[in-house]
């Protein structure tokens, strides 16, 4: 089974994930490795909140994801 959440999907079988690479190369891979070391403070006291385990996980990304590329946003047009 596939979950979409915005950008990202997981397949639940693999639990393989699909999500923008630049993303993930600068701060992603770091964020899924503090959810799945249990030190993600936010989604351990959010992730109640998902259907399930998989969703949360898309969510926090997500959320994140959307946070990093309006920052980055942001700075491109403080520079024009």
């Amino acid at each position: 089974m596939v979950i979409e959440v915005g950008q990202f999907k997981i397949e639940t079988r693999t639990g393989t994930i699909e999500a923008p690479a630049e993303y993930m190369n600068e701060q992603g891979n770091a964020k899924l490795d503090r959810i799945l070391e249990g030190r993600d403070q936010v989604f351990n006291m959010s992730s109640h909140l998902s259907p399930n385990l998989h969703t949360a996980i898309l969510v926090a990304l997500q959320t994140d994801f959307a946070a990093w590329r309006g920052m980055r946003l942001t700075m491109a047009e403080l520079r024009a």
